[in-house]
């Protein structure tokens, strides 16, 4: 869930898509021992980095799994992992119905089925925010997270003005907060105009 602005923040590196994988890896890791919980995070981050350079849900998930299987080339649970994303995102094209998807691809309590049933929301209604979400958190588990995550991307893709179509965000907790936020980790830099290095960047998050 924490992975994503790593994704947007890595846009100003030479190596986005690198960088983006590095930082959504070490975010996860600080919380999550097992290889599928920061690899997942990993290749979230670059979902949104790619998404955020102008690429589709397809291309971008296709991407993020080649950075990542060539990031842990050798790591058997990238290859699993590899093949949940790519069985998700096959079960978005079937004619069942959303929760019967959904809960074919599990419950959401490990990152792995969090990130395919988010990615599996996302690809059913790519065009359509408010049905993305309501196919991501009516489901039986960790409901909260898998919204978490299909909100990230389908935000990332649809952009603010659907999203705020969607749902009156402004009411949203600490709103002003948020949208400075958001906007110092896009543009690449603080509000008082500093740039940010590596570094900087880490300070700010652990002070956030």
């Amino acid at each position: 869930m924490r992975a994503a602005p790593a994704g947007i923040a890595a846009h100003r590196f030479a190596d986005p898509d690198e960088k983006a994988a590095e930082w959504g890896g070490e975010i996860a890791a600080a919380t999550h021992g097992h290889p599928l919980g920061w690899m997942t995070a990993a290749v979230l981050a670059v979902i949104i980095n790619r998404i955020m350079s102008g690429d589709d849900l397809e291309k971008s998930v296709s991407r993020a799994i080649r950075i990542c299987e060539s990031r842990y080339e050798g790591n058997g649970y990238m290859a699993e992992l590899s093949r949940i994303i790519s069985g998700a995102m096959s079960l978005a094209e079937s004619d069942e119905e959303d929760s019967v998807c959904m809960a074919r691809l599990g419950c959401g309590w490990t990152a792995e089925e969090t990130l395919a049933m988010a990615l599996f929301s996302c690809a059913r209604h790519p065009d359509d925010t408010k049905e993305c979400l309501r196919c991501a958190v009516n489901v039986t588990g960790d409901s909260d997270s898998i919204g978490s995550v299909a909100g990230n991307i389908s935000g990332a893709l649809a952009g603010i003005d659907a999203v705020e179509e969607a749902f009156d965000i402004s009411r949203i907790e600490c709103f002003d907060l948020i949208k400075t936020t958001a906007s110092d980790l896009a543009s690449g830099c603080p509000t008082d105009g500093r740039v940010l290095t590596d570094d900087g960047w880490r300070d700010r998050w652990t002070r956030l």
